[in-house]
């Protein structure tokens, strides 16, 4: 669900109002596979389990929210992994982690610490990190891996700025 809070494309974020993150690539692979049940130990770990996606009140940036049919699906469940970054990481393989991303000045890094995914719900996680931004005190904990791959996301990063547009 990197789609929800994800960087849209400029032109986009100029005419709603949106701001995107700043995100240093410099050690940034999003085009990696991660941990998961398409992967097989080539590239990454194969994992027979499907991560949870996220299932709350996110606001997808095309702003037009979680599909119904999501919720039903996976919405008893905790999501498994971050998704409040604006990047896929993976704490369990060390892939994209220590990659720092910063927003109307607060800087999180990832894989250390990040925006706040809290849940009641039953836990499907498979990793976690713990700390607290750089510009505040305060102190979050959230799940810490990802699962989608590149692809994945740049596709629905696309997907999102054509809803956006329409």
């Amino acid at each position: 669900r990197w789609d929800c809070g994800a960087n849209i494309f400029q032109i986009v974020s100029n005419k709603t109002g949106y701001t995107n993150y700043q995100v240093d690539t410099t050690n940034l692979y999003i085009n990696s596979s991660f941990i998961g049940p398409l992967s097989t130990n080539t590239y990454s770990n194969y994992s027979s389990v499907w991560p949870v996606p996220a299932t709350g009140n996110e606001t997808c940036s095309a702003g037009h929210g979680i599909l119904a049919s999501v919720k039903s699906t996976w919405g008893s469940l905790a999501a498994t992994y971050n998704y409040t970054s604006p990047f896929p990481f993976d704490t369990a393989s060390k892939k994209d982690i220590n990659v720092p991303f910063s927003r109307n000045g607060t800087t999180w890094v990832s894989g250390v610490n990040n925006t706040d995914v809290t849940s009641s719900k039953s836990s499907n996680s498979t990793g976690s990190t713990t700390g607290t931004s750089t510009s505040s005190s305060s102190s979050s904990t959230s799940s810490g891996a990802a699962s989608v791959n590149g692809a994945s996301g740049v596709l629905a990063l696309a997907a999102g700025a054509v809803l956006a547009l329409a």
